[in-house]
């Protein structure tokens, strides 16, 4: 079974992660709170890391894959040919519970698109999430479950579901919204609604005007 570390955001968050640093640095999944939903990270430059998310969630490997990063700064490592419009709406809803799909950078491997030329990139409202980016980069940023199961919106759940198939999960206590992220493709003039999450459509749309 996974080891459940409980965090204290109160405290000093760098002592606390060491084992979570190193789990990821040797090529480990593990389960982290978001401010949506728990979500399974690896290193997003470890492909073979990659490889293990899908299998620990038996995802269709045509299924892309989100990823988490520290800061609205780090996005030209992961997107390129940003539109103006996506930068506006990152700057409104980022750090956040809103996924914008960009065209990737090379930094990026295949496998995270699912085949396509586009990923889904977001900067979480999660003080352990965007510590742990900032110091390793890019995370996947899938949800702990099995595909089709309940969603992970405490550190139980995620024990229970995928458990025995990680090594660690870290605790912060239930995610605040219980809910998975509004997505939306960025790469065209005008946005696409892909999955309407905590974020209403008609905000987003209103915030462009």
């Amino acid at each position: 079974m996974a080891e459940i570390l409980k965090i204290d955001e109160k405290k000093p968050l760098t002592d606390q992660l060491k084992d979570a640093f190193k789990f990821l640095k040797d090529g480990e999944v593990i389960a982290i709170p978001t401010d949506t939903l728990y979500g399974l990270a690896a290193l997003l430059s470890d492909e073979n890391a990659v490889k293990e998310v899908y299998k620990i969630k038996k995802r269709d490997i045509k299924n892309p894959i989100p990823i988490l990063i520290d800061s609205l700064p780090s996005l030209d490592l992961y997107a390129r040919e940003i539109l103006p419009y996506a930068i506006n709406l990152a700057k409104m809803f980022w750090p956040g519970s809103l996924t914008m799909i960009f065209k990737p950078t090379q930094l990026v491997p295949a496998i995270i698109c699912g085949g396509r030329d586009g990923v889904g990139i977001r900067v979480p409202a999660n003080k352990i999430v965007n510590f742990l980016t900032s110091k390793v980069g890019a995370i996947t940023g899938t949800s702990a479950n099995l595909s089709e199961g309940a969603d992970p919106i405490n550190a139980q759940i995620v024990d229970k579901q995928i458990g025995r198939k990680i090594k660690l999960i870290i605790c912060s206590g239930p995610s605040l919204l219980k809910k998975g992220s509004t997505v939306i493709d960025v790469r065209e003039k005008f946005p696409k609604l892909i999955r309407e999450g905590v974020i209403p459509w008609p905000k987003i749309i209103s915030s462009m005007f």
